[in-house]
């Protein structure tokens, strides 16, 4: 799934300006990033590019590379010894790109010898440079030699003067020396030189191709090498095809969206039965005699295969959250299942005025089972706002006109915050899920009731609490400590210690027909809002219930897509939720759901599931978050 989606969002240009884009669903993935991934996430090994046995294309770029990191440094020293060099907002993208890595990433972060402790961020001349990038380089490290924000101990083997105490000038000069000293041997200077010579095709597409053969990363037996060789197919096609065929993994290259996790549990008993985060590793490559080199290389990956995406990663949980939402609405008498609520694509109680996701388009009037099914942020928005409402506010919304004149008088967003986090906590979302393996701390939202109510706000969960968090809404009410554990036993095969999960608690003032009302709204999602990803499984009789949901990231990263649900839907056997970091959009999350299912209720055989190629993905019938 996440190569489909890879393969959906590359296009064939070198470079490409992410923020520029109004929205993260609009972020494409030049295929320059591609090849600079190569280099960059250390698929190839750019260190063999000058041994002796490098192949043809290996010595043309490490001749073509060793002639412009010289520029580069060239092109550096004489900025950082000009003391009218132009600001750093006129500099060329390109030199502001090595600039702030000297300044952050080696001076700041990496060495310590711009301390960023004593610092003061509130200095006009420190925002000048951060913020408004209106000064130079040469200005902004001299007034930080004059504000002693520079460690002088760590430049003694590069100020000439052999006096105790060295003016601003040697120290100045004394960081120019280690500066370039520093980046004679930083391999992460060399890729972000790469990077730029990739974007301006100084290094080719083929060379990079030409590359993964010779270091024996693709093998040159299949059919494409002479192809490639002989120029009759492209680099753009071939990388393509690689990552098509799964010789070229998203894992490899680190770009967005390069991981995945699901955890799946009994909802009937709290055991785990999968949690699974992507990338992964081989752990016989880390026992008895380590493997040093693929170790490192794990350290290093941009995708962070030693990172649990399951348990460590958090994001906001989107839509899947407004099943809670709506069980708070309803429990709180703010709504009932037979109250209808607005959508016209705008909500105006609020400001600024957020939208739902089907703006400029409206829903209309919908109860809370079809708030759900269509994943209405304008449903939810009232219900947010309605929880924030006293008595005197309830009393007036009979009168209540679409900005909200008649009542935002006796809105408090801290009201209804604290109505939702009961809830939450309620539902096991205020620690972590139980599991024997280490897991990041939840974060129930604290602020603005109106975007919380539809999963975003301050919400930060990983997908084992969100597992946790629909278990209990497809038992109806019971809360486990969930347990990845069995037992343990000895030598023999005898039991030393059994692992049952526990019931945290049970929440019991959620009222039957609520139940019901959500459980509908997420049947629907299934059969009717996504009818088209779950065809088979709904023609199967296999009756599965779910959400989806989007989260947004920032506007220059793609949206987190998710998928919870639980099957099948009248008496649920397995319970589950799915994430896929910056994987733009729910519906590649619940295809991962529908294709999990079909494997879980053999409806569809394994071999047509995994087929060792990239999914063709879809965009289902009628989008929605």
């Amino acid at each position: 799934e996440l190569a489909g989606v890879l393969l959906a969002k590359i296009q064939n240009s070198l470079d490409f300006d992410r923020n520029k884009v109004e929205d993260g669903s609009d972020v494409i993935i030049p295929i320059g990033d591609v090849y600079n991934a190569m280099i960059n996430n250390d698929v190839l090994d750019m260190t063999h590019f000058t041994d002796p046995d490098a192949g043809e294309a290996e010595k043309e770029v490490a001749s073509a590379f060793s002639i412009r990191k010289e520029e580069v440094k060239n092109t550096l020293t004489k900025v950082l010894n000009d003391s009218k060099a132009a600001a750093y907002k006129n500099q060329p993208k390109e030199v502001q790109a090595y600039l702030t890595y000297l300044v952050s990433d080696v001076l700041t972060n990496g060495t310590g010898v711009l301390m960023s402790k004593s610092i003061d961020t509130k200095d006009a001349t420190y925002k000048a440079w951060k913020d408004e990038e209106s000064i130079n380089v040469y200005t902004y490290l001299n007034y930080a030699i004059s504000k002693n924000w520079i460690d002088t101990s760590l430049l003694k083997d590069y100020i000439k003067s052999n006096e105790q105490y060295s003016d601003s000038g040697e120290v100045y000069q004394g960081i120019i020396n280690y500066i370039l000293d520093y980046i004679n041997t930083d391999n992460n200077f060399d890729k972000l030189i790469y990077r730029y010579m990739i974007k301006s095709g100084t290094i080719t597409g083929r060379q990079i191709c030409m590359m993964l053969y010779e270091q024996n990363i693709l093998d040159k037996k299949d059919n494409q090498y002479d192809s490639l060789k002989a120029g009759s197919i492209g680099a753009y096609d071939f990388i393509r095809s690689k990552i098509q065929s799964l010789e070229i993994t998203p894992g490899q290259l680190g770009l967005e969206p390069c991981t995945g996790s699901l955890v799946a549990t009994d909802p009937n008993t709290g055991e785990v039965l999968a949690c699974v985060s992507y990338p992964g590793y081989d752990n016989n490559r880390l026992a008895n005699t380590m493997d040093s080199d693929y170790y490192s290389k794990l350290l290093t990956n941009q995708s962070r295969p030693f990172y649990n995406n399951a348990t460590q990663e958090k994001t906001a949980p989107g839509s899947t959250y407004k099943p809670l939402s709506a069980i708070t609405g309803l429990t709180e008498g703010v709504i009932d299942v037979n109250t209808y609520l607005p959508c016209a694509g705008v909500y105006k109680k609020v400001t600024p005025n957020p939208k739902c996701w089907i703006y400029p388009s409206a829903h209309g009037n919908l109860n809370v089972s079809q708030g759900i099914q269509h994943s209405c942020n304008d449903f939810f928005y009232e219900v947010g706002y309605r929880l924030g409402l006293n008595s005197t506010g309830d009393s007036k919304l009979d009168n209540d006109t679409s900005d909200g004149k008649s009542t935002q008088n006796y809105y408090s967003s801290e009201r209804g915050i604290a109505k939702l986090q009961k809830y939450a906590e309620e539902f096991g979302l205020g620690d972590t899920s139980g599991m024997e393996i280490p897991e990041s701390d939840p974060q129930i939202s604290d602020d603005n009731s109106v975007l919380s109510a539809i999963g975003q706000g301050t919400n930060n969960y990983t997908t084992s609490q969100l597992a946790r968090y629909i278990t209990a809404v497809a038992n109806k009410g019971t809360v486990y400590n969930l347990s990845l554990l069995d037992k343990v036993t000895n030598p023999k095969g005898k039991t030393v210690k059994d692992y049952t999960p526990e019931v945290k608690n049970k929440v019991t003032d959620v009222s039957s027909t609520t139940w019901q009302a959500v459980h509908e709204g997420m049947r629907a999602v299934v059969t009717s809002e996504h009818k088209d990803i779950f065809t088979k499984l709904n023609a199967s009789g296999v009756q599965l219930s779910g959400k989806t949901g989007t989260a947004q990231q920032s506007q220059t990263h793609p949206d987190h897509g998710l998928f919870v649900g639980f099957a099948p839907s009248d008496s649920p056997q397995i319970a589950f939720a799915i994430r896929i970091a910056n994987g733009y959009s729910s519906t590649f999350a619940a295809e991962v759901g529908n294709n999990v299912m079909e494997y879980y209720y053999k409806v569809t055989p394994e071999n047509e599931l995994i087929t060792g190629e990239a999914s063709n993905i879809g965009i289902g019938s009628n989008g929605g978050d």
